[in-house]
């Protein structure tokens, strides 16, 4: 069986029955910050109100704006966080190397 380095991922290396779950629990994971972030900048308003009880009616039309744009920024920078987690998912799940031959 090879090891984690030679097959490049922590699954390989798992036992068999636990390949899935680990797979199951990183891609749910992911998926679940993908639409958490979509959620986010597309509904902030909505999704401000839910998580926060903060009533974004009750501040004036400049605190508003100013509150929510970041709100939608901060949601942004989280998906495209996973996105690329996501797209190099081959290198965050292989275990870290030695690099040149220093100790970590």
């Amino acid at each position: 069986m090879p090891t984690a380095v030679e097959s490049g991922t922590l699954t390989a290396s798992a036992p068999p029955l636990l390949r899935p779950a680990s797979n199951t629990f990183f891609y749910g994971y992911v998926g679940l910050l993908v639409i958490a972030g979509a959620w986010g900048m597309a509904f902030a308003r909505v999704d401000m109100s839910s998580l926060f009880k903060i009533r974004i009616e009750t501040l004036d039309p400049v605190a508003q704006a100013s509150l929510l744009s970041q709100y939608r920024f901060l949601r942004a920078i989280e998906l495209v966080g996973v996105v690329l987690i996501f797209t190099y998912t081959r290198f965050t799940l292989r275990p870290r190397q030695n690099l040149g031959g220093q100790r970590p």
